[in-house]
């Protein structure tokens, strides 16, 4: 048998016939009985044009996810008289399953110069270098035919929609970020100002105001490169604080008291001690401001996290009202009038007038706890208001009325007593005195004997009565 290698022209003879024959490939010619028989041979083109087994074709660079453009393989029976019998196309190699292989209306039997083709795409599953053969199964004798495949695969460029982040303000809800990648793999996110916000997965804590740019990103995997990555700034107002000053009173004369203020609309567990620079409190009033109504003003906050509205407030001065001291007055007698010794009270260093009742230079009647009382006027009716019915109490005793009474010249006996003898005086008190011996007694001679008198006033409520007042009196003998 004789081999010819496809499109050789060879010249042989045999008995009585010379033969110029040029064959395809892989013909095989095997005399027989005298006669030349020539045997199946398969031929593969592709977009027209032959090719050798063991060839490669490249199809390309495809983007993973995506395939290529079907590539048509024509299979022709160019062997006489024998029909082709096409068994098996098969894919083999490392990335076989990234083509694919179409087989379609294949024709299995081939008489001499009819054709029947299938394709091949590349699909690829992975980026890179992919590989593969096809092996084409014939009666041919130098089946299989083998066709190497190769192609790049190329990943996938992804895009990242990630929309303006609206304002928030410090002490809002943590909130969800949505951005979405054109791929619909999962978006990561980072924010570059952990002080202001923090992220975990797609949610944002808001932790302090000022500005953060939160990044999206997506690190891409085996089919998709990553994207580019999008910030979205976003930005944390301050929270408004309202200070609010604490109204207060005082009175006229007195220390400021201690002034105060509160807070509204700390965030969560947030108070002063937060605060950069807490608000400060004044007021214009002094002690020896006058009475009336003052400002209190809080202001010089100042925090990175909270904006300072200030509610301002009011000290208001009243009129103080002196303190009235007047101790109670010793007790007098009868007869003594009220002077500066009883009518004493004093305002504690404020100056005015006092009005007493009952007035200077009265004379009281007797009594225990009389009531005096005092109103006074401040000089500074601005500032001070008037005391009125200050009261103190007084005992005024009865007075004893000085008995008078001079012993009397010496009579004789059988002169009876009379006015002249009898004659005690009170020192004006009026009443009746009581005389013993009564008055008409004829006493006996004798030297130095008593007399006596008891003396009851009139005005019992003011004096008291004098008992047994004495004299002595001398009654000679008679001749």
């Amino acid at each position: 048998m004789l081999t010819f290698n496809r499109f050789n022209k060879v010249f042989f003879s045999l008995p009585g016939l010379l033969l110029a024959s040029t064959v395809a490939s892989f013909a095989a010619v095997a005399p027989t009985d005298g006669k030349i028989s020539a045997i199946q041979e398969l031929q593969v083109s592709i977009g027209g044009s032959s090719i050798s087994s063991g060839s490669t074709e490249n199809l390309g660079s495809i983007n993973l996810l995506s395939s290529s453009t079907p590539l048509t393989i024509v299979i022709e029976n160019i062997g006489s008289p024998e029909d082709l019998a096409i068994g098996t196309i098969s894919l083999t190699g490392a990335n076989a399953g990234d083509f694919v292989l179409n087989t379609t209306g294949l024709v299995n039997t081939l008489s001499t110069g009819a054709t029947t083709s299938f394709t091949i795409s590349f699909s690829p599953a992975a980026s890179g270098s992919r590989t593969a053969a096809i092996e084409i199964a014939s009666d041919d004798l130098n089946s299989p035919f083998k066709i190497n495949l190769e192609g790049t695969g190329v990943k996938l460029n992804q895009t990242i929609t990630f929309n303006p982040l609206p304002a928030k303000t410090y002490g809002d809800a943590s909130f969800p970020l949505g951005a979405t990648a054109s791929s619909s793999l999962s978006v990561s996110y980072t924010s570059d100002n952990p002080l202001v916000a923090t992220i975990s997965g797609n949610i944002v804590t808001i932790v302090g105001a000022g500005l953060a740019n939160v990044t999206a990103v997506q690190a891409g995997d085996g089919t998709y490169n990553a994207a580019l990555s999008v910030d979205q700034p976003l930005t944390v107002s301050k929270e408004t604080l309202t200070v609010t000053a604490d109204s207060k009173v005082k009175l006229f004369g007195e220390a400021n008291p201690l002034l105060t203020f509160s807070y509204a609309a700390f965030v969560g567990a947030d108070n002063s001690d937060v605060l950069d620079t807490p608000p400060t409190v004044s007021t214009t009033a002094l002690i020896g401001s006058s009475v009336g109504a003052y400002p209190i003003t809080v202001s010089g906050g100042a925090d990175n996290n909270y904006s300072f509205v200030y509610v301002n407030s009011s000290l208001t001065i009243n009129k103080a009202t002196p303190v009235i001291t007047w101790t109670n007055p010793a007790a007098i007698t009868y007869g003594t009038s009220l002077s500066a010794t009883q009518l004493n009270a004093t305002s504690g260093g404020v100056a005015g007038i006092y009005t007493y009742t009952p007035a200077l230079g009265t004379v009281l009647n007797a009594g225990a706890d009389q009531v005096l009382s005092v109103d006074f006027i401040p000089s500074d009716a601005t500032n001070y208001n008037s005391v009125l019915n200050k009261t103190a109490q007084i005992t005024v005793n009865k007075a004893t009325p000085t008995i008078t009474w001079t012993n009397p010249a010496a009579i004789t006996y059988g002169t009876s007593l009379s006015a002249t003898q009898l004659n005690a005086t009170s020192g004006g008190v009026a009443g009746t005195y009581t005389y013993s011996p009564a008055l008409g007694t004829v006493l006996n001679a004798g030297a130095n004997q008593i007399l006596s008198v008891d003396f009851t006033p009139t005005d019992a409520i003011n004096y008291n009565s004098v008992l047994n007042k004495t004299a002595q009196i001398t009654v000679n003998k008679a001749t």
